[in-house]
């Protein structure tokens, strides 16, 4: 079965990416889309709910597991696509060795995530996850970039 791995944050653009993966997973015939959210460690709430240990049941989860299910919610509403299946995954840890590391464990057709919004001078000194996960992933990654009037919420 095809998949992709979709990586989101709490933001806007999350919404847009959901709005753009279900369609284009059609169109490229993937079947199958995990949506990953990943929580950079805090050492206060490992071991807590808010750490997201991966034996919580999801129904015991943190608002941000919540409001990601409604933002994919609300987002297949609007589209209407079917034959697309989804899981939503909540990680701790470093975002770009978690996305690494799932992408080695399962063979994906893409990777997609939002575009940064670091100045050109922060992502100078600091580097971009985005080009750090272009430079190591074992599959393609798409950046996706919305245009304001199209896939933002108005």
């Amino acid at each position: 079965m095809k998949r992709a791995l979709v990586a989101l944050d709490i933001s806007d653009i999350s919404y847009s990416i959901i709005q753009f993966a279900f369609p284009f997973a059609w169109r490229h015939q993937i079947f199958h889309l995990d949506f990953i959210h990943v929580r950079e460690e805090d050492p206060e709430n490992m071991g807590t709910l808010d750490g997201y240990p991966e034996n919580v049941p999801s129904v015991e989860r943190t608002g941000r597991y919540r409001v990601l299910e409604d933002m994919i919610s609300n987002a297949m509403d609007s589209i209407h696509i079917e034959g697309v299946t989804f899981n939503l995954l909540l990680k701790t840890g470093d975002i770009l060795e978690e996305l690494i590391l799932r992408s080695t464990e399962i063979c994906y057709e893409f990777i997609i995530l939002g575009k940064s919004r670091k100045s050109d001078l922060d992502t100078l000194f600091e580097g971009s996850l985005q080009n750090a996960l272009i430079m190591r992933s074992p599959c393609p990654v798409l950046i996706f970039v919305p245009r304001k009037e199209r896939w933002f919420i108005q």
